[in-house]
């Protein structure tokens, strides 16, 4: 009885949190497959280095112009410790001459509450420094049974050489609900990422990247990188939507490239993240 009785308290408190973050999913910009919760360090929307590039196609499309021939990597995270917030990314990609093509798979939660997003990436080089990108995804959500909703997401991309140390870009995510469990379908909120990056030096670069979704103030992220040595670089980000603070060290193996890094929330605590990308030139 005791046993039961611990089951079906530990059953109740997961409803309680996954409920709310249903909710939080539903109606605020903190939903857990939004790109622009992604770490600044393993994501920016306008790429400078390799590794920004790679996962950075999956916030504007056109950044595969930035890709060395074929990449291909992997990030995972469990934000704030929970196993409910767990999330994997994969990403490979190729570039070439006529165009170049990507694609990403995107899983987040647990098997009470899971999210999953498969996505198609194309872009390509209108002019020597113009390039252009679309993209085609999947995602769907669920909670157990009781809850499923599919959504197909589209967006485009572009991406600008301004000099060889300077570098914009913008892209805009529309999602569309083809079937969902719920009485009420919510509009899917429209994403719009706008960022520009500078080469200081060949050892440093920034970044500054704005998202603005539909219904909510645009947010800031930020990203500072510094190679400290030949195969060492020290990372700091900072995303002003969430007050969240990123500090991450990358390293280099050959055809390996190995970026972690810790976050923190004032409120909320740490939690760590690992991305590892390599390539096949």
């Amino acid at each position: 009885m005791h046993m039961i009785l611990m089951l079906t308290k530990k059953w109740i408190v997961k409803c309680c949190f996954l409920g709310m973050l249903v909710l939080i999913h539903a109606d605020l910009r903190a939903q857990s497959l939004n790109y622009s919760n992604l770490s600044p360090i393993i994501a920016m929307s306008v790429g400078v280095s390799n590794q920004s590039a790679l996962f950075g196609f999956l916030l504007n499309s056109a950044n595969l112009e930035l890709i060395r021939k074929t990449e291909f990597g992997i990030s995972a995270t469990q934000k704030y410790g929970l196993k409910e917030m767990k999330e994997v990314l994969f990403a490979i990609a190729k570039q070439n001459a006529k165009i170049s093509v990507g694609f990403s798979i995107h899983n987040c939660g647990s098997t009470f509450y899971n999210e999953r997003l498969l996505s198609v990436y194309f872009s390509k080089n209108l002019q020597k420094n113009i390039h252009l990108g679309i993209d085609f995804g999947w995602q769907r959500r669920s909670m157990q049974s009781s809850y499923v909703d599919n959504q197909l997401q589209f967006g485009v991309g572009s991406l600008f050489i301004l000099s060889d140390n300077l570098k914009a870009g913008i892209s805009i995510k529309k999602g569309i609900v083809i079937s969902s469990t719920q009485a009420y379908q919510s509009n899917p909120h429209v994403d719009v990422f706008a960022g520009i990056s500078y080469a200081l030096s060949k050892q440093c670069y920034l970044a500054i990247d704005c998202n603005k979704q539909t219904f909510f103030p645009a947010a800031m992220r930020l990203l500072f990188n510094y190679d400290v040595a030949k195969n060492i670089s020290f990372k700091y980000a900072y995303a002003a939507d969430s007050n969240t603070q990123f500090w991450g060290l990358g390293f280099n193996w050959k055809k390996i490239r190995v970026s972690t890094n810790i976050a923190y929330h004032p409120q909320l605590g740490a939690y760590p993240g690992l991305a590892v990308a390599s390539n096949r030139n």
